[in-house]
């Protein structure tokens, strides 16, 4: 009777062990999913740092696009009408430059 309930719990503390293991390798590998999950974070806020500049330069292209086809009004106009893009520029430029310092 004796024997028999040593090797049940012989048995069982394999089992525990076993399981621990298990435990431990599933716990590294969500270990490593959320470090790449952070890693592809860092990657996505580093090109939305360059999305932050390139929005600006889109918006002065495509109005530059649209005052040539629908032209109205002076040197001066155009150059104003452009003004606001380009302050957004330069902003987003310096703090994207900010960031990489």
């Amino acid at each position: 009777m004796f024997g028999k309930q040593m090797s049940a719990l012989q048995t069982r503390k394999e089992a525990l062990l076993l399981e621990s293991n298990l435990n431990r390798l599933r716990f590294r590998a969500e270990l490593n999913n959320l470090r790449e999950a952070a890693g592809f974070l860092r990657r996505l806020r580093r090109f939305g740092s360059w999305a932050s500049v390139l929005g600006p330069v889109a918006g002065i292209i495509v109005t530059l696009v649209l005052k040539r086809t629908f032209p109205a009004g002076g040197l001066l106009r155009k150059a104003l009408a452009g003004a606001p893009g380009l302050i957004r520029l330069w902003r987003s430029l310096s703090t994207f430059l900010a960031e990489l310092r």
